[in-house]
């Protein structure tokens, strides 16, 4: 039994924060600096970059892989352009990467590593197979709809639409209040709007860009009840994008 996949100080933190939250009991940790801050605080407790800039050099130099990324990292997010910092960072992140067992955080200590040297720029477009979004419940499919409601654009609005999707027998009730969308399956309350169409076409929607009206036209999709509701409903949302870059050793 060996951590080749994860780890077992990686996983007993898992299944303690499943069970009893993020709360170490630690009071220090409560509200605790962002880091930017608290890297900031770090360095000027050290001395300036400078010293601490030595320290983690040091314990680079002994061996002490964790503690000098530790430091470097403070001194990285305490000014993001240190190069020196940002490479001792880096180096670190390596030796602890080939000297992980499990696959999982090597590859975490090398991107960490790539990270620091170079900054990503450039939006990551991702991809899903088709078998993957077919296989997909629809239930699933409605969640991804209710993490790109913008509450600006939802703002004041109270609509519910019922989405049924006949060759699978669903009926799905999503009401938007308080900028909040929420979903009911076999829910017959009132709606606003029932839009009938095959789920086929509901993910030409989501992932395809095809857009309502080019659907009600052709005769693909169906609406009983007041259209505006879905034109309501739709508008509130946030148009998808490829995943913008983000930091996860650096501000």
């Amino acid at each position: 039994n060996r951590g080749y996949y994860g780890t077992m100080r990686h996983n007993a933190k898992a299944v303690y924060q499943r069970y009893l939250g993020w709360y170490d009991a630690n009071p220090a940790n409560l509200n605790g600096w962002p880091p930017e801050e608290a890297g900031k605080r770090y360095v000027a407790a050290m001395g300036g970059a400078k010293a601490a800039l030595k320290v983690a050099q040091t314990a680079f130099d002994t061996g002490d892989y964790r503690w000098s990324a530790e430091v470097a990292s403070r001194i990285v997010f305490a000014n993001k352009d240190d190069a020196a910092a940002r490479e001792v960072l880096a180096r670190s992140f390596e030796q602890l990467g080939y000297q992980a067992e499990g696959m999982l955080w090597r590859n975490m200590y090398l991107t960490g590593a790539q990270e620091a040297r170079v900054t990503p720029t450039t939006s990551q477009q991702t991809t899903v197979s088709a078998d993957f979004i077919a296989a997909t419940q629809t239930s699933q499919l409605f969640e991804l709809l209710a993490i790109r409601v913008d509450p600006a654009k939802a703002a004041g609005k109270d609509i519910a639409v019922a989405f049924v999707f006949p060759e699978r027998k669903e009926r799905t009730r999503i009401t938007l209040r308080n900028a909040v969308m929420v979903q009911e399956e076999g829910v017959d309350d009132p709606v606003q709007a029932t839009v009938t169409m095959p789920r086929t076409a509901f993910l030409a929607m989501l992932f395809a860009g095809r857009s309502p009206i080019e659907l009600i036209q052709t005769g693909v999709l169906k609406i009983e009840g007041d259209v505006t509701a879905l034109q309501a409903l739709t508008s509130s949302l946030d148009t998808a994008t490829p995943a913008a870059p983000f930091g996860i050793v650096t501000p």
